[in-house]
């Protein structure tokens, strides 16, 4: 699995931040775009990246 993997795009720590924001706090997609300044596509990349890990 890339969990972890630094890329282009984001780090593991913010990674886990959207993780953490969207499932324990219930947030939805575009609340976490507005807050981490990514698109509606990474968010859910990650979140279902670490879910699946």
């Amino acid at each position: 699995k890339n969990l972890g993997e630094v890329g282009r795009e984001i780090n593991i720590e913010e990674q886990v931040a959207i993780f953490i924001l969207t499932v324990g706090h219930n947030e939805r997609n575009r609340a976490c775009q507005n807050t981490f300044r990514h698109s509606g596509q990474t968010i859910s990349k990650y979140v279902n990246l670490i879910l699946r890990a």
